[in-house]
């Protein structure tokens, strides 16, 4: 790819897809999780695969998967369109920022902020723990 920093930008936008997709027919579920999975898993490694890094790559993979699927989780749960939407559009966020620390570490050193991308561990991390436990606390209800 000519410019790797526009995987940035396409990618959240293609999640949104995935995940608008399934907002208007739910049984669009597990074709937009695995697809919008898939997208973000191709992103991050081409993003490895063109840095210099050679071991411990999945470090980079687990935080924007694991909060895609926990998001798409709890959103199962809610009857409420409208917080859905919201929820979406910050999962699109913290993807698009999440990408752009990831390309400025692995292949743009001279713009990365140095703990930035742990202050974004953390954060991402809280979201995963929040939106997972809620969601298995709820199915218990079932």
């Amino acid at each position: 790819m000519k410019y790797p920093r526009l995987l940035t930008i396409f990618t959240p936008l293609l999640v949104l897809l995935c995940l608008e997709a399934f907002f208007v027919n739910s049984k669009l579920f597990y074709i937009s999780l695995i697809l919008a999975n898939f997208i973000v898993f191709l992103t991050v490694f081409y993003y490895v695969r063109k840095s210099d890094i050679e071991k411990k790559w999945w470090n980079f993979i687990i935080m924007p998967l694991l909060t895609l699927n926990s998001v798409l989780v709890y959103t199962l749960l809610l009857s409420n369109k409208w917080l859905m939407q919201i929820l979406y559009i910050g999962l699109v966020v913290f993807l698009n920022f999440y990408l752009n620390n990831i390309y400025f570490q692995l292949l743009n050193r001279t713009m990365y902020k140095a703990f930035k991308i742990r202050n974004f561990f953390a954060l991402g991390s809280f979201l995963i723990m929040f939106f997972t436990t809620s969601g298995l606390l709820d199915c218990r209800h079932f």
